[in-house]
């Protein structure tokens, strides 16, 4: 079977999805039964050895056009396109790929969307089979594009991180904190910063006096909630007990998060499963605070080295984060991929 992914996104991007979108190309591209090429607008993306073949759309878009000329390039079975990324894919490029070249179309959404586009009247129903990550994507869907999938055959897929879990020994652990906190406590975040992470309840969560923030992400200065956070790592209070690390690569991020004391992942939506950073974090065996929604898993998972938190509630993360900063587990070096692989190679030939 010969399957062409579109990720628009692709690293070198500083993409979530296109992490995932390679992670997983990489596996699939390693299956003794699978073909897989990968179309992307990321000009600087390189092929890989050994892994999928790479084909790049002519801008920063990836239009019908695009798809259409790898299609005759590469002669896949199926198409499946990975939703969204921080590049865009035209909103009709499944529509038209499944009425014009015939092929069975998947789409993996990796977001929840509450929200109508008119596209989706043609896209949606145009779609042969929906991957999501997120296991209550499906009931927190629209209510017409709910209709619109009816007949659409529907899978859920869990996500892996895309972040290696590192072992290190206490001596390089105290090394590596103490490089950027000295004598305190290290507390950090990691992932990309929007409003809807809460990354500005860090502020509130730790304490200057005794611990360091590190926000191992990019702050963009054009943006205004970066420049919020920018600000409160700067302000007289946190002044000289907080780092903000910019972008770091996989490797990096893996041992950050082995050296912190503490991640804390204050989402204001909850956080869940579908969280690569946060997976990445509990991997690391290093103690995470973070939100859900489900009022049966409040409180502390010893087994995880994970302690939850309603949304907002700065007093419950802030008691949590005082009475276990610093408990850790080994940490968990293996991954799931194949299995994600092999997941998605059934529901390929479910379809085709």
């Amino acid at each position: 079977m010969r399957v062409l992914m579109i990720s628009a996104a692709y690293p070198p991007d500083r993409c979530g999805v296109g992490d995932y979108s390679r992670r997983l190309a990489r596996e699939l591209a390693a299956r003794c039964e699978l073909e897989l090429a990968v179309l992307v607008a990321a000009r600087d993306a390189a092929a890989e050895e050994g892994g999928p073949v790479l084909l790049k759309a002519r801008g920063d878009v990836v239009l019908f056009s695009d798809v259409r000329r790898a299609a005759r390039q590469f002669g896949p079975d199926l198409i499946h396109l990975q939703l969204p990324t921080r590049r865009a894919v035209h909103p009709l490029a499944a529509f038209f790929a499944r009425r014009l070249l015939g092929l069975p179309v998947v789409e993996t959404w990796h977001e929840h969307v509450a929200a109508l586009h008119w596209t989706d009247w043609l896209r949606v129903p145009a779609l042969s089979g929906l991957v999501h990550v997120r296991q209550d994507l499906p009931e927190r869907l629209h209510p017409r594009i709910q209709s619109l999938l009816r007949r659409t055959p529907t899978q859920f897929i869990k996500g892996e991180r895309t972040v290696p879990a590192l072992v290190l020994s206490d001596a390089e652990r105290s090394a590596a904190r103490r490089r950027i906190a000295g004598e305190a406590a290290l507390v950090a975040f990691f992932g990309f910063v929007y409003p809807n992470k809460g990354v500005e309840l860090m502020f509130d969560i730790a304490d200057p006096g005794r611990h360091h923030l590190l926000i191992i992400g990019d702050l963009d200065p054009a943006d205004a909630y970066q420049r919020r956070v920018a600000a409160l790592a700067a302000s007289p209070r946190w002044r000289g007990r907080a780092t903000v690390t910019g972008f770091v690569d996989a490797q990096e991020a893996g041992r950050l998060l082995a050296a912190a004391d503490a991640v804390v992942f204050p989402f204001l939506g909850g956080a869940g499963p579908w969280s690569s950073s946060m997976n990445a974090a509990l991997a690391a065996g290093t103690l995470v605070v973070a939100t859900t929604v489900d009022k049966a898993q409040l409180g502390r998972d010893e087994a995880r080295n994970l302690c939850l938190a309603t949304p907002g509630d700065v007093a419950a993360m802030r008691a949590a984060l005082e009475r276990h900063i610093g408990a850790r587990r080994p940490a968990a070096t293996g991954d799931a991929w194949g299995r994600v692989a092999e997941a998605h190679e059934r529901f390929y030939r479910r379809l085709v």
